[in-house]
């Protein structure tokens, strides 16, 4: 169903790895894929998505619900992709970011402000 029907092959081919799912269904087993899928670099991402939405509209079509062509379906797995690397580079970055609260030398007032007031009443913004 993943790889040697008719109108998945068309989704492959949409989505830029066509030589990918000839590699894959050439499998024995699912082991072996699944080793396959594993050892990718570039292309790792974008192959599980596909699976997953895949298996996805797969379900869908079986509960008698219209499935999405396949340009629509390659769309969706780039941009699932782009915002899944996305997010994992903002995670990278903000965990880079991440400081410890230090003591301030001697002699040094520190202030930690982070609230904010209505300019109007000279209330704390929080405050009503």
């Amino acid at each position: 169903m993943f790889f040697k029907c008719k109108q998945v092959k068309v989704l492959w081919r949409s989505v830029g790895l066509e030589d990918l799912r000839g590699k894959l269904a050439d499998c024995c087993n699912a082991k072996e894929m699944v080793g396959s899928l594993l050892a990718m670099d570039e292309a790792q991402l974008r192959a599980l998505l596909l699976l997953n939405n895949l298996w996805h509209e797969h379900n869908l079509v079986r509960e008698e619900e219209m499935g999405r062509s396949a340009d629509s379906l390659a769309s969706l797995c780039w941009w699932q992709a782009i915002e899944i690397r996305n997010l994992h580079a903002e995670q990278t970055s903000t965990s880079r970011r991440t400081r410890r609260w230090e003591r301030p030398s001697n002699g040094t007032l520190k202030l930690n402000v982070d609230g904010a007031f209505r300019d109007l009443t000279k209330m704390e913004a929080g405050d009503m």
